[in-house]
């Protein structure tokens, strides 16, 4: 790790000066600090920000819920306010980590956290991501890597909670010294092309203050299951987010999103258009699952992942379509 210096910060207006490259904002740390152990990163000056007058917990009101960016995954794990149609959120925090990692990793830090691609995280290898001229993984170890070519990198965003809050689609606030901007998830979140190699468009001045979710009435119903090459406390080999509401018997809305198949949070559209406006039916589930894999294109070990996200879509339909409480239950459960 290179030497940097290090400063508290007790309001927005000193964490936001100067923000940028060489000054960079700590919260929970727990993906910035491995980058700069591994030389992966470096800064001059880490400020940290958990002091700052930045907002946590989670608040409703009659417009929808809202997420302070320092809201920890425990509290979200644990919240009273995210049962019902927002459930997701708690089954997809619940199975993020450990129970260490969860006190102290960060909404926002989530969100923002770098893919674990092996190569990404070699300090030895000069992948694409990285600034090298190729995607290592391409002719390489590629086994939990992307099967959509979305980027010239092929690794895969970690994150659980952006694949929901995708489904959900919420917005995110930055805020710069000068002034704040709103993005919804589907626009924040972008595959890295050669001018940006990251995999969102925040800026290196701005923070993320918060994250907002629209409401949704009480008859709406959401699901995320997730399948790991362990029982617990692992990154996701496929993980599907799922959002519904019928009317009058048929689905009039549904949004699936699945995580661990790109290079960011990806919404199945061709998936939902099986679906919507039929009464959700074992055959309309099944057309759907069979939709998932239209446009894949895996590398030569990722293509097992196309069978783990249609188990996990099916099983997500029926919960969400036949109140398989059952499913919820399992999906619900803390590891």
């Amino acid at each position: 790790m290179r030497s940097f210096a290090y400063a508290n910060s007790r309001s927005m207006t000193e964490t936001l000066a100067g923000l940028g490259e060489n000054r960079r904002p700590l919260a929970g740390g727990t993906d910035l600090l491995p980058l700069l152990k591994s030389d992966i990163t470096s800064v001059a000056e880490l400020v940290d920000i958990k002091r700052a007058e930045l907002p946590a917990g989670i608040t409703a009101s009659s417009t929808g819920i809202s997420l302070g960016a320092l809201t920890t995954l425990s509290d979200i794990a644990t919240s009273a306010v995210l049962g019902g149609q927002y459930v997701l959120l708690k089954q997809a925090a619940q199975q993020a980590a450990t129970v260490q990692i969860r006190n102290r990793a960060t909404l926002a830090g989530n969100l923002l956290q770098r893919p674990r691609c092996w190569y990404f995280r070699n300090p030895a290898a000069n992948c694409w991501l990285k600034g090298g001229d190729t995607c290592l993984a391409v002719e390489g170890r590629n086994e939990h890597h992307a099967v959509f070519d979305d980027s010239p990198c092929k690794a895969v965003h970690p994150s659980d909670l952006a694949g929901c809050l995708l489904a959900l689609e919420a917005s995110v606030t930055l805020q710069d010294a000068q002034d704040q901007r709103q993005l919804p998830l589907s626009e924040f979140f972008a595959a890295p092309e050669d001018s940006r190699r990251c995999e969102t468009l925040i800026r290196q001045d701005e923070l993320v203050t918060r994250v907002d979710i629209p409401r949704l009435d009480d008859d709406w119903r959401s699901v995320y299951l997730k399948a790991m090459d362990r029982k617990a406390w692992t990154f996701a080999l496929a993980g599907i987010a799922v959002v519904m509401h019928k009317q009058d018997g048929r689905i009039d809305t549904i949004r699936i999103v699945v995580n661990g198949l790109a290079t960011v949070p990806r919404r199945l559209r061709q998936c939902e258009d099986r679906l919507r406006g039929t009464s959700g039916e074992a055959a309309d589930i099944e057309a759907s699952v069979d939709a998932l894999a239209e446009g894949a294109q895996p590398l030569s070990d990722s293509g097992y992942k196309i069978a783990l996200a249609r188990k996990l879509l099916g099983a997500a339909l029926r919960c969400v379509i036949n109140s398989d409480t059952e499913v919820e239950r399992s999906a619900a459960r803390s590891p």
